[in-house]
């Protein structure tokens, strides 16, 4: 993984004693094993990591410290991740809070003659058949859909805490309000561990080629930085539509846990801001529940 830029270095985070220690374990893991010392089976911890300080004295390596998930955690994104799988499970569209009926609405007024004109204008059939899919590449040229900016670390669902784990940064998360789940295109994953999806600890949650997979991360949007954790799907490009490589934030887990303001460009350029072409404009978080249904208001 790139080493952080010079502005995130003097970042803080509190953790207890042993995530500290589960961190070091994650960073040594498999590359430190010839080295050895006889201790008293008996001791403290203090001289444990003494003996482990002395070991490492010519073998130090830059460390990025992340909080672990607590049993608790792991628990409830293991009963997401069964949820997200059960085929017992019938879909059932979800509406929204005091929306009325279709039956009681009224009929739409018809588009004025320069209204279906404006429409006409704006609207290319070439570029709805290309890209028919809600789940679609947003590129600069398209500026449809929002990206966003994150830190994401995929682990094992069912693996223990030394287990591998690959760590992604990525600047252009996809913001899709249509995706039924979040999901990772496997060739961002084995670009950097070629063997983590092929491991036995997956196998539960293994379908066909897709894989289900931990995820904890932080995001940053107009308003604020956050973290999540939640699953994510692998899947091969090939499966995705339009064959997007990238990573594309969903419902699941996901944005049904949130509450957000979003402000698209156009109405940002009407208010006398000013803002970039290549900007979509703002997306703001107001509130979120965590895995254990804990509601965190944010302002």
């Amino acid at each position: 993984m790139a080493e952080d830029p010079p502005n995130t270095k003097a970042l803080k985070i509190s953790l207890p004693p042993n995530e500290i220690l589960i961190n070091v374990v994650h960073a040594l893991n498999g590359r430190v094993d010839n080295l050895t010392r006889e201790i008293n089976i008996h001791t403290t911890c203090n001289e444990a990591i003494s003996h482990v300080q002395s070991l490492l004295e010519n073998h130090d390596r830059p460390l990025r410290l992340n909080h672990i998930p607590s049993r608790r955690q792991k628990q409830k994104l293991k009963e997401l991740a069964q949820s997200a799988n059960d085929p017992n499970q019938p879909f059932s569209p979800l509406g929204v809070r005091n929306a009325i009926p279709a039956s009681q609405l009224p009929k739409p007024k018809r588009a004025t003659l320069e209204e279906r004109k404006l429409l006409k204008e704006n609207f290319s059939i070439e570029a709805a058949m290309n890209k028919p899919f809600i789940m679609t590449h947003a590129s600069l040229e398209d500026q449809k859909l929002a990206t966003i900016p994150g830190e994401i670390t995929l682990s094992a669902i069912d693996g223990e805490e030394t287990d591998p784990s690959v760590e992604i940064r990525n600047d252009n998360c996809l913001w899709d309000t249509g995706a039924q789940y979040c999901s990772i295109s496997a060739d961002l994953v084995t670009r950097i561990d070629p063997l983590f999806l092929d491991l036995e600890v997956h196998e539960q949650y293994r379908m066909h080629s897709n894989v289900g997979v931990q995820v904890d991360a932080v995001f940053s949007l107009s308003n604020k930085t956050f973290e999540i954790s939640t699953i994510f799907i692998v899947l091969p490009s090939s499966n995705i539509p339009n064959k997007r490589t990238g990573i594309i934030l969903g419902q699941h887990g996901f944005m049904d846990r949130m509450m957000v303001e979003t402000i698209p460009r156009s109405i940002l350029l009407k208010r006398g801001e000013q803002i970039e072409e290549t900007t979509w404009g703002e997306i703001r978080i107001k509130a979120m529940l965590n895995l254990f249904e804990e509601l965190q208001e944010f302002n």
